[in-house]
């Protein structure tokens, strides 16, 4: 019932993952791991060659890192997914994305909805990040972040992960989730699926090229949200966007 796709490097990670999963999924399932420890694929590379070896309706994309805390979350998957309205959900999304190149957690923290738990390999304290202002229980958002997201193997057959602009590893979670949202699909985050993410992302040079190049792939469609926001408002959140880059 589930199919999940994971770009793998590390062959311990997978093993720790594929555990977990056995314990708390709930559901049949299969993982497609696409090996990759010597970085010969990008990850819209991996993912799409990984969607098409599935079998199952639903897919999980997820990275390696990760341990689920949830019991028979794979079932809470099935069930959101179940609305056809809902083309793609996450653990973590943006309601606003401007056209600074910009993660998907600015311009403003009060456009973040979150549900996970940020661990640290340094040894500091997890953290466990809850955004959901109105306590919803299910939250729309335009940009989801790519630690763990799920969509009908349809959705994906329809919009491919694009491999020719991205052919690293940053900026394919967002391209993905913004092409679902222009389909005219909802893009959520769920709040009852528990992840634990095991290390931090970082910024590097290639992470800035690929915000570059999402944002003139979008800028067309650029600022986009869940709300409609006059100019001076998104021209507010652009600014904040910009000295957020900066400092």
């Amino acid at each position: 019932m589930l199919s999940i796709i994971i770009c793998s490097a590390n062959k311990e990670l997978l093993r720790q993952v594929t555990k977990n999963v056995e314990r708390t999924v709930g559901i049949p399932f299969e993982v497609v791991a696409i090996e990759n420890s010597d970085g010969r694929y990008g990850i819209c590379e991996a993912y799409n060659a990984g969607a098409s070896q599935s079998k199952y309706d639903v897919l999980c994309f997820m990275h390696e890192d990760i341990l689920f805390h949830t019991e028979n979350w794979g079932q809470n998957v099935i069930n959101t997914l179940a609305d056809l309205s809902i083309g793609l959900i996450g653990v973590a999304g943006g309601q606003a994305k401007t056209r600074i190149p910009e993660p998907w957690w600015i311009p403003a923290y009060d456009f973040n909805r979150i549900h996970l738990i940020q661990s640290f390999p340094n040894g500091s304290p997890s953290v466990k990040e809850l955004v959901n202002p109105y306590k919803e229980p299910i939250s729309d958002v335009v940009t989801v972040d790519g630690v763990w997201f799920c969509c009908r193997k349809e959705i994906w057959q329809q919009n491919r992960f694009d491999s020719e602009t991205f052919k690293e590893f940053h900026f394919y979670d967002l391209d993905f989730a913004m092409q679902v949202f222009q389909a005219g699909h909802r893009v959520c985050v769920v709040y009852d699926v528990l992840i634990e993410h095991i290390s931090p992302g970082s910024i590097n040079r290639s992470w800035v090229e690929n915000a570059v190049k999402f944002s003139k792939k979008w800028r067309k469609k650029l600022p986009v949200g869940i709300m409609k926001h006059d100019a001076y408002k998104w021209r507010k959140m652009e600014l904040e966007s910009c000295k957020s880059l900066l400092l």
